[in-house]
Protein backbone atom coordinates (compact mmCIF):
# COMPACT_ATOMS: atom_id res chain seq x y z
CA UNK A 1 0.00 0.00 0.00
CA UNK A 2 1.14 3.27 -0.97
CA UNK A 3 2.55 5.63 2.24
CA UNK A 4 0.54 8.57 0.97
CA UNK A 5 -3.25 9.50 0.28
CA UNK A 6 -5.92 11.53 0.28
CA UNK A 7 -9.01 11.25 2.09
CA UNK A 8 -12.44 12.01 0.00
CA UNK A 9 -14.91 12.63 2.07
CA UNK A 10 -19.04 14.62 2.08
CA UNK A 11 -20.11 16.31 4.51
CA UNK A 12 -22.87 18.98 5.67
CA UNK A 13 -21.56 21.69 4.77
CA UNK A 14 -22.09 23.43 8.16
CA UNK A 15 -20.08 20.17 10.08
CA UNK A 16 -16.80 20.38 7.45
CA UNK A 17 -14.66 23.37 9.39
CA UNK A 18 -15.09 20.99 12.43
CA UNK A 19 -14.24 17.98 10.85
CA UNK A 20 -11.22 19.19 9.12
CA UNK A 21 -10.36 21.20 12.24
CA UNK A 22 -10.62 18.32 14.00
CA UNK A 23 -8.49 15.91 11.56
CA UNK A 24 -5.50 18.67 11.97
CA UNK A 25 -5.48 19.56 15.68
CA UNK A 26 -4.95 15.82 15.80
CA UNK A 27 -2.47 15.33 13.65
CA UNK A 28 -3.95 13.00 11.37
CA UNK A 29 -3.95 15.34 8.63
CA UNK A 30 -1.35 17.47 7.23
CA UNK A 31 -3.84 19.73 5.28
CA UNK A 32 -7.62 19.81 4.32
CA UNK A 33 -9.47 21.47 1.27
CA UNK A 34 -12.75 22.41 1.95
CA UNK A 35 -14.91 22.80 -1.12
CA UNK A 36 -18.55 23.55 -1.94
CA UNK A 37 -20.75 21.54 -4.12
CA UNK A 38 -23.87 20.52 -5.09
CA UNK A 39 -24.61 16.76 -5.07
CA UNK A 40 -27.37 14.63 -6.95
CA UNK A 41 -28.34 11.28 -5.78
CA UNK A 42 -30.61 8.37 -5.05
CA UNK A 43 -31.39 8.36 -0.73
CA UNK A 44 -34.08 5.84 0.35
CA UNK A 45 -35.60 5.74 -3.14
CA UNK A 46 -35.97 9.21 -3.76
CA UNK A 47 -33.76 11.80 -5.75
CA UNK A 48 -31.69 14.46 -3.96
CA UNK A 49 -29.76 17.63 -4.99
CA UNK A 50 -28.33 19.05 -1.53
CA UNK A 51 -25.50 21.67 -1.22
CA UNK A 52 -22.21 19.98 0.49
CA UNK A 53 -18.65 20.15 1.44
CA UNK A 54 -16.01 18.19 -0.13
CA UNK A 55 -12.94 17.33 1.93
CA UNK A 56 -9.86 16.72 0.42
CA UNK A 57 -7.45 15.27 3.28
CA UNK A 58 -3.75 14.97 2.67
CA UNK A 59 -2.32 12.44 4.82
CA UNK A 60 -0.50 9.10 5.70
CA UNK A 61 -2.64 5.18 3.95
CA UNK A 62 -1.91 4.21 7.85
CA UNK A 63 -4.04 6.96 9.45
CA UNK A 64 -7.31 5.48 7.25
CA UNK A 65 -9.00 3.82 10.07
CA UNK A 66 -8.39 6.82 12.67
CA UNK A 67 -10.04 9.52 10.16
CA UNK A 68 -12.74 7.60 9.43
CA UNK A 69 -13.59 6.76 12.98
CA UNK A 70 -13.24 10.69 13.77
CA UNK A 71 -15.77 11.44 10.41
CA UNK A 72 -18.00 9.00 11.68
CA UNK A 73 -18.11 10.42 15.26
CA UNK A 74 -18.42 14.40 13.77
CA UNK A 75 -20.46 13.89 10.97
CA UNK A 76 -24.24 13.83 10.75
CA UNK A 77 -24.64 11.57 7.93
CA UNK A 78 -25.85 8.13 8.97
CA UNK A 79 -23.83 7.29 5.77
CA UNK A 80 -20.63 9.07 5.25
CA UNK A 81 -18.69 8.84 2.23
CA UNK A 82 -14.85 8.20 3.30
CA UNK A 83 -12.98 7.09 0.28
CA UNK A 84 -9.12 6.50 0.19
CA UNK A 85 -7.36 8.03 -2.46
CA UNK A 86 -3.57 6.38 -2.60
CA UNK A 87 -0.57 8.26 -3.60
CA UNK A 88 1.44 6.54 -6.06
CA UNK A 89 3.54 9.49 -6.56
CA UNK A 90 3.70 13.18 -5.64
CA UNK A 91 5.92 15.90 -5.33
CA UNK A 92 8.72 15.11 -2.68
CA UNK A 93 9.08 17.93 -0.21
CA UNK A 94 5.42 18.08 -0.25
CA UNK A 95 5.44 14.53 0.76
CA UNK A 96 7.66 15.42 3.47
CA UNK A 97 5.49 18.18 4.37
CA UNK A 98 2.99 15.65 5.10
CA UNK A 99 4.98 12.79 7.03
CA UNK A 100 6.29 15.84 8.96
CA UNK A 101 3.00 17.41 10.17
CA UNK A 102 0.99 13.92 11.02
CA UNK A 103 0.96 11.17 13.50
CA UNK A 104 3.95 8.81 13.95
CA UNK A 105 2.83 5.50 12.97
Amino acid sequence: MPKFASIYITCPIKEAKKIASSLVKKKLAACVNILSCRSVYRWKGKMVQDKESVLFVKTKSSLFSAIEKEVRKLCSYSVPCILLLEIKKGHGPYLRWVEGETKKT
